[in-house]
């Protein structure tokens, strides 16, 4: 790859003024201080990256992928990375405070604040044998010959833009890796908290692989403590092997002045089984990318996403699904509750590479429009190369039903309430999909608040 050498002094230029330039600038600034640096792979990766975003920049509305989402009108700032020296007070009754009613999970827990781990607020123990823990930084400080081998390896993307932005700047996230046959009898849950007084920029990278026969789920949990501004970047590399099972889970819901860019990256392997839930109710922008892979055959994927925007929150859920072996099934289903002008998007294709023979996939986007200024863009996708498949999609998108609405007026329900029960029978059937009870309970509870 033949990628222009990065100018510092230019990119250090303060008289840049767009984000794409500011983003570069504070590369230039930060990268002697980010974790492994030093090291000539990380070094390489990290500066490869940032090469490549600094040729392309933000992508806005005439890249396809990004046509909803128009990144660079919409971050017209690039926030400052958080000072690793800076460790805003923050307690235990804070984080739970923040987390609502999810902070009753019983879980492994690993705290971030600002894109650090917390040890203090942090509960790791009792894991089982088969099963290690560690955090990213841990492991680029000390160039874990393991983290290094499979870093940025699952079902890359070449010129992702989130990607080589979190590539650039990782200072820290989750390492799970889980021995052949290894079971978790509790989740792991990552907790990311913004905190304090300033904006800031935080970036995450996770790693999970999960080994043959291996069983586990991971939840990942992004809130916010007050009314910090905050723009987060996470990439979650979920490498799945043959006969595995693996539950992910995530919940957005930091304050509406947060921007959150985010990829998961998956691979599943022969017979592997993956399932994720996205449950999207807070930040002002969000972008939750997912790109699945499927490596051997009879691997088994299923995505549910549900939506809940006010005012002019902004919510794009993009899916890549690359059927590339024998037998493989896909479903994705996201359901949105759009009120004021808020806009929400769907975008899903599924690529059914030749040879990928009995494939089964379907994708549905569904949308309740609680008023007239509210927007909903759904674009599913089918590209097949194959001809004994059974593949299809489907959109739809509108107000309440009059009919059952006057049928639960007709029997002494408020106009409220009887709102409120059409809309949780409406998203029910994604949140019913969280196989963790403590967690469905919590997000039911969650969305239960949001109506009210």
């Amino acid at each position: 790859m033949n990628i222009p050498a990065l100018n510092v002094e230019a990119a250090a230029d303060p008289r840049s003024q767009d984000a794409s330039s500011q983003l570069v600038a504070q590369f230039a600034r930060a990268s002697a201080s980010l974790p492994g640096a030093g090291n000539a792979q990380i070094d390489d990766l990290r500066e490869d990256a940032i090469a490549e975003f600094a040729v392309a920049g933000l992508p806005n509305r005439r890249v396809e992928q990004w046509k909803y989402t128009d990144l660079r009108r919409m971050m017209s700032e690039a926030y400052p990375p958080a000072s690793a020296k800076s460790k805003p007070a923050l307690t235990a009754a804070q984080v739970e405070a923040a987390l609502g009613e999810a902070a009753g999970i019983d879980a492994v827990k690993l705290v971030f604040v600002n894109g650090a781990l917390r040890h203090e607020l942090s509960d790791v123990n009792g894991l089982p044998a088969g099963v290690s823990l560690t955090t990213l930084a841990e492991a680029l400080k000390s160039h874990d010959a393991w983290v290094l081998a499979v870093l940025g390896r699952t079902n890359p993307q070449a010129g992702e833009t989130v990607t080589l932005l979190n590539t650039a700047f990782m200072s820290d996230g989750v390492v799970l890796r889980l021995e052949p046959g290894a079971k978790l009898d509790r989740p792991v849950h990552l907790i990311h908290v913004t905190a304090g007084d300033t904006p800031l920029a935080a970036t995450l990278r996770n790693i999970v692989v999960a080994g043959e026969g291996s069983e586990a789920a991971f939840i990942e949990s992004y809130v916010s403590a007050g009314a910090t501004p905050a723009q987060l970047n996470v990439v979650t590399e979920l490498s799945v092997g043959p006969g595995a099972k693996l539950r992910h889970y995530k919940l957005s819901g930091e304050n509406k002045r947060t921007q959150h860019l985010s990829s998961a990256m998956v691979e599943l392997s022969e017979g592997a089984d993956y399932l994720a839930v996205n449950f999207a109710d807070g930040t002002e922008l969000a972008r939750h990318q997912t790109f699945l892979k499927y490596a051997g055959k009879g691997a088994r994927a299923h995505f549910y996403g549900t939506q809940l925007l006010v005012e002019r929150q902004h919510c794009d859920m993009t899916l890549i699904v690359n059927h590339d072996a024998v037998g493989c099934e896909s479903r994705e289903h996201v359901k949105a509750v759009l009120a004021d002008h808020a806009q929400g998007v769907f975008q899903a294709k599924v690529i059914v590479q030749p040879g990928a023979q009995q494939t089964d996939g379907r994708q549905m986007a569904q949308a309740l429009l609680l008023s007239d200024n509210a927007e909903f863009d759904a674009k599913p996708e089918l590209e097949i190369y194959a001809d004994d498949v059974k593949c299809n999609h489907g959109a739809t998108s509108g107000a309440l039903d009059d009919d059952l609405m006057f049928y639960l007026r007709a029997r002494g329900i408020p106009e409220i309430e009887a709102r409120s029960l059409l809309i949780q029978a409406f998203i029910g059937e994604v949140l019913d999909q969280v196989e963790h009870e403590g967690l469905r309970d919590a997000l039911s509870a969650r969305a239960a608040r949001w109506l009210a």
